[in-house]
C-alpha cells in the first residue's frame, strides 16, 4: 500500500486557504480550485474545533502568541467526504504574501486518502 501523502497548505491571517498542493488534494479530497479562497476551517477542521480555530486566529491577528506555530501537534481532521482521521500538523510562518501560515500535514495511522468512500475499492 502506498504511503499517505504529505500535504502543504497555506493560509492567510483571516484563515483563508492561499495554497493547496497535490498532497492536500489527495489527502483531503478537494482540488486546489475548490480549496483556495475558502476558509480552511470549513474544509478540514471538525465542527467542534472550529470555534477554537477562529479564537486562535483572532488572538494571533491581534498580536498575541500562537500556541501552534513552531510545534508539531496531533489533531483530528476531516476530508471532503466527511471522514474523520488524525493528522500530525506542523505550522510555520509563511514567507510570501498573502500566506501568513504554512501547515505541513501528514496522516497518523491508516486513512485511504486516494479513495472516495463510494469507490468499489474502499
Amino acid at each position: 500500500m502506498p504511503a499517505e501523502p504529505a500535504a502543504h497548505v497555506g493560509m492567510d491571517a483571516d484563515g483563508v486557504v492561499t495554497a493547496w498542493d497535490e498532497g492536500a488534494e489527495m489527502l483531503f479530497g478537494y482540488s486546489a480550485e475548490q480549496a483556495v479562497g475558502r476558509p480552511v476551517a470549513d474544509l478540514i477542521v471538525p465542527p467542534e474545533l472550529r470555534s477554537a480555530h477562529w479564537r486562535g486566529l483572532r488572538r494571533v491577528a491581534g498580536g498575541g502568541e500562537s500556541v501552534l506555530v513552531g510545534r508539531t501537534v496531533e489533531v483530528p481532521a476531516l476530508d471532503a467526504y466527511g471522514r474523520r482521521f488524525r493528522v500530525e500538523l506542523g505550522i510555520a510562518h509563511g514567507d510570501t504574501a498573502p500566506t501568513r501560515f504554512v501547515g505541513t500535514v501528514s496522516v497518523v495511522g491508516a486513512h485511504s486518502a486516494t479513495l472516495r468512500p463510494d469507490s468499489a475499492e474502499a
